[in-house]
């Protein structure tokens, strides 16, 4: 709505957002962008300059390279959080080299860029595969599953790989994830209480063993949380409906609990 105000208020917004929806959206969201405060009328002012200079007002580097780049992003993929993140990511050596070798950007690729050990991890061929998968472009999926795979291999004490593909990135999660299981069964012990009551469709998980069947049944490391859950600063849903799904809940900064995951 607010990209829409603009481009009404702008000729110049509107022509920009032909060719970078991407640049428009964030100079249409200045209070997210901008460390100071700034109104949508400024911003209209502002959609007057180069592009390269609108890029600069809003955090990215004043160059043609960072608005080529902001260009190239998917449309489905652009929300304030995938560029705060592409934003970190293209101020950095890493992520700046990147995001400019692919013609596609989406979420999933933003996910690695923003982050150093990934970008260091991430073959370029699981990039592209990521960048043309449209799973991927509203959510990241394949940087927190490598993300994970390195984490259980520090567990592990084991050596980490560098997948070439999404399909040998998933083998690789399920064998880490089972093997960790093996390596770390469950413990009789008390029920765990929820500290929210469940739902039909959103299920507490009540014991160590039903949190290793989960990570199981999903694909992912929930597991590895068991030490959070029973210290009472984390617990584990398992979601049904409308898709499944594991939810993870934290205590907020006030104490009340919110969705982390």
């Amino acid at each position: 709505w607010m990209m829409l105000k603009l481009m009404q208020a702008s000729s110049h917004a509107d022509k920009m957002a032909i060719g970078n929806p991407a640049l428009v959206f964030a100079l249409s969201h200045p209070k997210f962008f901008r460390e100071q405060f700034s109104t949508l009328e400024g911003a209209a002012i502002v959609a007057k300059r180069r592009q390269r200079e609108v890029a600069s007002w809003v955090g990215f580097p004043e160059s043609d390279s960072a608005v080529k780049t902001l260009s190239k992003l998917v449309p489905a993929s652009v929300t304030i959080s995938t560029l705060k993140a592409m934003r970190r990511g293209i101020n950095e050596p890493h992520g700046k080299k990147l995001l400019s070798h692919l013609p596609v950007i989406n979420a999933g690729v933003v996910a690695f860029a923003a982050d150093r050990e990934l970008c260091d991890a991430v073959p370029m061929s699981l990039l592209e595969e990521v960048s043309r998968t449209a799973a991927e472009n509203s959510d990241c999926h394949a940087a927190p599953m490598l993300q994970e795979c390195m984490q259980l291999c520090r567990f592990l004490g084991e050596s980490t790989k560098r997948p070439s593909s999404l399909r040998k990135l998933q083998e690789w999660h399920f064998d880490m994830s089972r093997r960790w299981a093996i390596k770390n069964p469950p413990q009789t012990g008390p029920i765990f209480v929820p500290p929210l009551e469940g739902t039909p469709t959103i299920q507490p998980i009540l014991s160590e063993s039903e949190l290793l069947q989960e990570g199981m049944e999903q694909n992912n490391c929930v597991a590895i949380r068991l030490k959070s859950v029973r210290a009472g600063k984390e617990f584990i849903y398992r979601v049904i409906a409308p898709e499944r799904a594991t939810m993870a809940i934290v205590r907020g900064p006030t104490g009340q609990w919110v969705i982390q995951e």
